[in-house]
């Protein structure tokens, strides 16, 4: 059967597509340069091999006594939708029943848990790990699709404008914008009036009170979507940002220029205690030292388990250290609250369920003054988009 034929090609491709991967990295370079190398692909292969291999991630990889091969089957057995009956007889370890092809995803999971030495809890590692604040039931379903691309308006008086070039729109009431991955953002000519963030880091940081607020330091600030959401939405304040990799704030300085008269940078390590730091822009530089900042922004470096649904091949990893991260983020946090100003505040925030990350750590913080006025979780698996945890830490 010529399907079948090239279905066992594609995931004979895939299949090397893996080998080639390194565990715990991004997957996306991995794919690209394995189609760059291999050009005979057209668009539908690429697609299918694609679709294989991060089902494989989502799903697959959890089937630990099968495979690998029966493993990226079963998954894109499972996952897929509309299933074409010959596939079934692809996967030879046990039957599946034709009525298999109209089942929905959680038919087919429950089917698998009887007849496969299997549970479905074993598609996301330590699962006993996870906030109680965090509805399991739901959140495991939304690991096996791909979220919404979110964005937000640059300017909030294009938002009309940039509504009307957009089909297929989801529309939040933070007015939070959301598309499909594969959506062409470029061709919808939108690609200058929008800013890339997910919704939940939009909902948190369009919360934020900023009243009275003139000095910010967002202390780990990578590519600098929280930095653009503050200044964006006030022209009272001013940005000094830091994070510990020195490429990463260059895309940081890079991405902020159109703030560049209200942003400063430093290549900052808050694993280490410091006293002062100088900050850099174009212009000038500025020296600060504790206490500094009005509000200091700490979005912590983590396991990304909430993100798991978007990048599912870290989901597989095995080297995912929950207490690293934690001991990393108690250093951070400890580090900058000195700089936190009487009455100021710290925004902890993660994206990441483990609550060792999360509200557990801040139980163990010894913080002079610390007074946690809000704390919780945007359930991103309610809204199409990433798990995030945030806490508001005000010095009293």
């Amino acid at each position: 059967m010529k399907e079948q034929h090239f279905f066992n090609r594609h995931v004979d491709f895939a299949l090397t597509c893996l080998d080639k991967h390194e565990s715990g990295k991004p997957f996306h370079p991995t794919l690209h340069q394995y189609f760059k190398s291999n050009r005979q692909f057209g668009s539908r292969d690429r697609k299918t091999i694609k679709n294989l291999c991060y089902n494989w991630f989502r799903l697959g990889y959890s089937f630990g006594k099968l495979s690998r091969k029966d493993q990226m089957v079963l998954s894109n057995l499972c996952i897929t939708e509309s299933v074409p009956e010959w596939m079934l007889g692809l996967f030879d370890v046990f039957v599946l029943p034709p009525s298999w092809i109209e089942w929905s995803l959680q038919n087919r999971l429950e089917f698998l848990e009887k007849h496969l030495e299997w549970n479905t809890n074993e598609v996301f590692p330590e699962m006993d790990k996870m906030s109680s604040e965090v509805n399991k039931e739901v959140f495991i379903p939304h690991l096996f699709k791909q979220p919404l691309v979110w964005f937000r308006c640059k300017n909030a008086n294009e938002y009309d404008d940039v509504c009307k070039k957009l089909s297929d729109v989801t529309i939040k009431e933070n007015k939070a914008l959301g598309v499909s991955a594969g959506h062409l953002l470029d061709s919808s000519g939108v690609s200058k009036q929008i800013e890339i963030q997910d919704y939940s880091s939009q909902e948190v940081f369009k919360a934020i009170n900023l009243d009275g607020v003139q000095s910010v330091w967002d202390c780990c600030c990578a590519s600098g979507g929280k930095s653009l959401t503050l200044l964006d939405r006030t022209k009272s304040i001013n940005i000094c940002a830091s994070d510990s990799r020195k490429s990463i704030l260059s895309n940081f300085i890079k991405r902020t220029g159109r703030h560049r008269y209200r942003v400063w940078s430093a290549v900052v390590d808050l694993a280490k205690p410091i006293s002062k730091i100088k900050f850099e822009s174009k212009q000038n530089s500025v020296e600060k030292t504790a206490p500094g900042f009005d509000l200091v922004v700490a979005d912590l470096p983590c396991s990304g388990s909430g993100t798991w649904n978007r990048n599912p091949e870290f989901k597989s990893a095995s080297q995912h250290n929950v207490l690293k991260y934690r001991e990393l983020q108690q250093q951070i946090v400890q580090n900058a609250w000195p700089f936190v100003k009487k009455g100021g505040r710290l925004l902890y925030t993660t994206c990441s369920v483990y609550k060792a990350e999360n509200e557990d750590n801040l139980k163990s913080l010894n913080l002079d003054g610390m007074e946690v006025v809000n704390q919780g979780y945007v359930h991103g698996y309610e809204h199409d988009s990433d798990t995030m945890f945030y806490a508001e830490l005000k010095k009293i």
